[in-house]
């Protein structure tokens, strides 16, 4: 394994809820899964409760303690434009008329047919490209089906024109991310603190702990 850089080109930039997603980490997890088997794959897109840490991706291993995690760095782009966009979920009578024969009222404030008026931040970039320190051959792999980055990409957002992989700066994979509070303050390093999820996948208690986040970009 040696630093690399991996660069995603956009056609115009990418839907995010914070400031450092997507994670390459997670972005490899997806399709390291996906590609073992798509069948498992899909049931635990569905089943958080049975997700555990994504060992094996094709980057260094970082541990301390009782923590570890990939060393790949958070995204670093261009922000040339950030507007709000906004998704939403709508009870649709024509295709959900077939219920229950006793249902007697649509709940539309809870539950399956709960509505709802999301939003995101759109940011608008021709490229992101995060530092790592991994297996080039591999992650290329991993990396060839993907054509989208980011949130909701469903709706066309964070459309990948092409993957580049060059040569990387070690100590950006290493320390330009989310890291563990405790380790970061051994290390020098100063920021905000937020619990945050520190391995793929991010959103599952058991990877989430207390870290000191990078600056933005």
């Amino acid at each position: 394994m040696r630093p690399l850089k991996v660069i995603a080109n956009l056609y115009n930039g990418f839907a995010a809820a914070d400031d450092w997603a997507p994670a390459l980490d997670g972005i490899l997890a997806y399709w390291m899964l996906y590609l073992r088997d798509p069948d498992e794959f899909s049931v635990l897109q569905a089943r958080s409760d049975l997700m555990t840490p994504i060992e094996g991706l094709p980057l260094e291993r970082i541990s301390d303690g009782a923590w570890w995690w990939y060393a790949a760095s958070s995204p670093i782009y261009r922000l040339h434009e950030m507007h709000a966009i906004y998704f939403h979920r709508r009870f649709d009578d024509q295709h959900e008329r077939f219920l229950p024969a006793d249902t007697k009222k649509i709940i539309t404030k809870a539950g399956p047919y709960k509505a709802y008026r999301k939003s995101l931040l759109f940011r608008v970039t021709p490229k992101i490209e995060w530092h790592c320190v991994g297996d080039e051959s591999e992650i290329r792999r991993l990396l060839a089906p993907c054509r989208h980055v980011g949130a909701k990409s469903s709706q066309g957002h964070g459309r990948v024109r092409s993957w580049e992989i060059e040569e990387g700066d070690e100590q950006t994979a290493l320390f330009r991310r989310p890291l563990p509070e405790l380790y970061a303050r051994r290390m020098g390093i100063d920021g905000a603190v937020m619990r945050w999820g520190i391995r793929p996948p991010g959103r599952i208690a058991a990877n989430q702990t207390l870290c000191v986040m990078p600056c933005a970009r």
